[in-house]
C-alpha cells in the first residue's frame, strides 16, 4: 500500500491527464451523494429535531452561499442548540441527602477508612452529597 500510494504520490498528476474530465465529475458527484446520503439523511434518527435542523440548516447555506457562510450558520447552530437544551432543566439539583442514604460502590475500602465513615462525629453522617442535573460548568 505505501509504494503503491507513493507511486501515486510521485506520478499522480501526470496520470491524472489521461483520465476523462467526464469520469472525475462522475466520482465527485458519487463522493458527494454519498456523503449527502450519509451525513442528512441516514443521520435522522441519531438527532433531536432541534438537532436535525441545524444539520439542515448547514447543508441548505452550504449550498446557497458556499462554505464559509455554512460555518458561520453552523456555529450559530451550535450556540442556538446548546442554549436551548441547557434550559431545559430548570433547577440543576436532582436531589440532596446525607452520604448515610447515597451508599458509595467502593467495596474495598480499609478497616480504618470504614472505621471513620461509621463514626457518628466524623462520618457520613457530616458529608452532604448534591446531585446535580443539566449542563454545569465549574471553573477553578
Amino acid at each position: 500500500i505505501v509504494s503503491v500510494s507513493a507511486v501515486i504520490f510521485v506520478y499522480g498528476p501526470t496520470m491524472a491527464s489521461y483520465v476523462p474530465r467526464c469520469m472525475a465529475g462522475t466520482l465527485l458527484l458519487h463522493v458527494g451523494i454519498d456523503l449527502f446520503i450519509e451525513g442528512v439523511v441516514e443521520s435522522y434518527h441519531d438527532y433531536d429535531r432541534l438537532e436535525y435542523s441545524g444539520i439542515w440548516l448547514i447543508t441548505v447555506v452550504m449550498i446557497t452561499f458556499g462554505m464559509d457562510a455554512a460555518l458561520v450558520a453552523g456555529i450559530i447552530a451550535a450556540l442556538s442548540t446548546y442554549a436551548v437544551q441547557s434550559i431545559t432543566y430548570q433547577y440543576p439539583i436532582r436531589g440532596a441527602m446525607t452520604a448515610t442514604r447515597l451508599r458509595s460502590s467502593a467495596w474495598n475500602r480499609s478497616f480504618e477508612a470504614q472505621e471513620i465513615l461509621m463514626d457518628k462525629m466524623k462520618g457520613r453522617q457530616r458529608i452532604y452529597v448534591i446531585q446535580m442535573q443539566g449542563h454545569i460548568f465549574f471553573g477553578n
